[in-house]
């Protein structure tokens, strides 16, 4: 489960990608934030998102990303912005 915040412009209509990452940059697992607010505002606006993710068995790493995409309709590399956040798996309880 990921929760936070994020400006208002990483949104189009009311969602973001997430992508999680291993040690190495492999993409591991990915979900969609969606918004619990007011989305069309340049503010911070509260998140929510359940991302789903698989950390090989092989991997001695257990450190990893989060990141954070915005919406980018566009396509256009000029329009693309994401927060990198660094986090530590552990073992599920």
């Amino acid at each position: 489960q990921v929760t936070g915040q994020a400006k208002g412009t990483y949104f189009y209509e009311g969602s973001f990608p997430i992508l999680v990452t291993d040690a190495k940059g492999r993409i591991i697992g990915d979900g969609v934030a969606t918004a619990e607010g007011d989305w069309a505002t340049e503010s911070f606006v509260p998140f929510t998102a359940t991302v789903l993710y698989k950390l090989s068995e092989e991997s001695t790493e257990k450190t990893g990303t989060v990141i954070l995409k915005n919406n980018n309709p566009s396509g256009l590399s000029e329009n693309s912005v994401q927060g990198v956040i660094p986090v530590v798996f552990s073992e599920a309880k």
